[in-house]
């Protein structure tokens, strides 16, 4: 036993003056963090597991893990992870992963096939309602784009002084509700209906304020996985008019009559019945406009995110104003659009803007929201935040 000792001392002295890294207690040491690129392997396929088993919590936090390493990621990373965030509804972020796939796959490569037909599903997910799971409100996707907002030429003798200058606004896609907010998704958030027309859950709700429908998204996301907000001024106008600036209407035609939008009478402040609705109308009622949008003409204004100003004091490019107002010696003020069952032709265009005190409400105000990506709600909130502490300093 003293002779196989003196081996062992003898065996470990040589390993040590040969270089072999030794722990504290006479053993070798463990071997040094494998490569990045064999760790970026070993998280995908361990994100591959997750994804067969439907996982996609995990597989996300390996993905992110794989980005995180900072090497050259799997060429495979980036078809797996778009299935995942198409598995998890971000169909934006998936159809950006799956196209990186594409550009660098070759057209005989084992996922090409597969990723194509990904890439069709999510395009044509993009084109149908998205619907929210907590209220039911559908959302359409409206891509983005430049237009002329304002009151434009064609529209001689209809134009008020703050419906111009006209002037080229850009904006990013967008999701904005197919449908005014009904009733009955009030009530699902707010657990009381605050209307004054109360004729059934499908009819919009009305007689809510400004301030009211921000205690609502308050509690809507909160609730909801997803976020949302009240459209700025540009969003609703170019919704409003599907996207063609020759639009003067937000109906399936540009045009507007009894049979296609809910308005009222050219004598201030009444309905009419000849359209078969009196006052406001259930939502859906009337054919959509070109972007497959409901009633963006007439039934109750909708009230937009921006406070009331001149044109000229707005940005061009995704606008939302939000600084002093232009009467806020007067009140906070804001914007509702598309005019309503109480009022008539003139108020009803797609560039008509009514200004209106934050805690306004009446029974011809409603809304309709917009839904927010993951990004700029972090900048929104961040936004909320300065404007909050610069009002506290002042």
């Amino acid at each position: 036993m003293k002779h196989s000792g003196a081996l062992l001392i003898a065996a470990i002295l040589v390993l040590s003056s040969n270089g072999l890294p030794m722990a504290q207690d006479n053993r070798p040491a463990a071997p040094s963090a494998l490569p990045r690129e064999i760790q970026a392997d070993r998280f995908l396929l361990k994100a591959r597991k997750a994804y067969t088993k439907k996982d996609w919590k995990t597989a996300s936090e390996f993905f992110a893990k794989i980005q995180n390493l900072e090497t050259e990621i799997p060429h495979d990373f980036h078809y797996f992870y778009g299935k995942t965030l198409r598995n998890q509804r971000d169909l934006a972020a998936a159809k950006v992963e799956i196209v990186k796939y594409l550009q660098k796959a070759r057209r005989d490569g084992k996922y090409y096939t597969a990723a194509l037909e990904v890439l069709n599903e999510i395009e044509d997910a993009e084109k149908r309602p998205w619907k929210d799971r907590v209220t039911g409100m559908e959302f359409i996707k409206v891509g983005g784009g430049k237009f002329q907002m304002g009151c434009h030429r064609g529209n001689k003798g209809e134009c008020n002084p703050d419906e111009k200058p006209v002037r080229e606004v850009t904006l990013k896609t967008f999701w904005i509700g197919k449908y005014e907010v009904t009733q009955r998704q009030w009530k699902r958030i707010m657990k009381r209906n605050p209307s004054r027309i109360k004729k059934g859950n499908k009819f919009p709700v009305e007689g809510v304020s400004w301030k009211d429908i921000q205690s609502f998204l308050r509690r809507l996301n909160a609730r909801s996985r997803n976020k949302f907000s009240l459209p700025s001024e540009a969003q609703w106008e170019y919704a409003c008019r599907g996207g063609d600036t020759t639009m003067k209407f937000g109906t399936a035609d540009g045009k507007l009559t009894r049979k296609n939008a809910n308005f009222g009478t050219e004598k201030c402040c009444q309905g009419d019945n000849r359209d078969g609705h009196l006052p406001t109308a259930p939502v859906g009622s009337y054919a959509s406009n070109s972007l497959g949008l409901y009633d963006m003409t007439g039934n109750v204004w909708e009230w937009v995110q921006d406070k009331y100003t001149f044109y000229n004091r707005v940005e061009k490019k995704d606008p939302v104003y939000q600084s002093k107002s232009l009467y806020e010696h007067q009140g906070d003020t804001r914007v509702v659009r598309g005019g309503s069952w109480y009022r008539g032709t003139f108020f009803a265009r797609c560039s008509m803007r009514s200004i209106r005190m934050v805690n306004d409400k009446s029974h011809d105000m409603g809304f309709r929201l917009v839904r927010i990506d993951a990004e700029a709600w972090k900048k929104k909130r961040m936004e909320d935040r300065k404007r909050r502490r610069g009002s506290r300093r002042n």
